[in-house]
């Protein structure tokens, strides 16, 4: 990961931005929702993601000290992905471990019978940091 910082500092001009965007692994939640109502179908196994996320502050970091990047501003704020059926979700959640297969064929079955209008969603937090490179 550092040596992709490396690469990244290498190509931006002095003042350039690089803005870090991703999700937070923890306290993702998989849900229903049908208009005003929310379904919980229970919290989504974010463990996979937190090394990802260890190393990537970690890399960040270096940056930093090396005087590669110097952090500007940072945020965080709820997002979340909707889907009209559960055979519609993407196999590239796989930073999240989702629930057994006979849960999503209930959880299909619930959206099913709710009708048009009905969502299957993850909602989680994303952060967003900007950095910039130093003029020299």
């Amino acid at each position: 990961m550092v040596h992709a910082l490396r690469e990244v500092w290498r190509v931006l001009t002095a003042g350039g931005v690089l803005i870090d965007d991703r999700p937070l692994a923890p306290n993702t939640l998989l849900e229903i929702t049908a208009g005003k109502r929310v379904i919980a179908l229970g919290s989504l196994d974010g463990a996979p993601g937190v090394p990802d996320d260890i190393a990537a502050e970690a890399a960040l970091a270096e940056a930093m000290n090396n005087g590669w990047l110097v952090r500007e501003a940072d945020a965080s704020f709820p997002c979340a992905i909707d889907w009209e059926a559960v055979d519609e979700m993407p196999t590239e959640l796989s930073r999240w471990k989702l629930p057994p297969a006979a849960e999503l064929q209930a959880a299909g079955r619930t959206l099913r019978s709710l009708g048009r209008g009905a969502r299957i969603r993850i909602r989680h937090d994303t952060i967003m940091t900007r950095y910039r490179k130093p003029p020299r």
